[in-house]
């Protein structure tokens, strides 16, 4: 992150090409969720059962709700509804 930062002030052009980001970018999201699903195994019981079925729950009525709103109330077009509601709906 400070490698960015002052890449931003200096204004220096990224020297990475799209090959090593794209490895980057995997490496750090299979890292991630790796530990976190490490993480979680060890520490599941009942709450994390009551919690990831309320995530879930809500994960796929938080989109429905949301074009429901936008098309009913507030009169946006069905197409952009769905995209902000698609939006809504895809919280990692």
């Amino acid at each position: 992150f400070i490698i960015g930062i002052v890449f931003g002030f200096l204004e220096l052009r990224n020297p990475f090409d799209g090959r090593i980001k794209i490895w980057i970018t995997s490496y750090l999201l299979f890292a991630i969720g790796l530990k976190g699903g490490a993480s979680f195994l060890e520490n599941f019981g009942y709450e994390s059962c009551i919690l990831l079925t309320v995530l879930i729950v809500w994960g796929l009525l938080q989109p429905v709700v949301s074009y429901t709103i936008l098309t009913r109330c507030i009169n946006v077009d069905s197409a952009t509804a769905a995209a902000i509601s698609a939006c809504f709906g895809s919280v990692s």
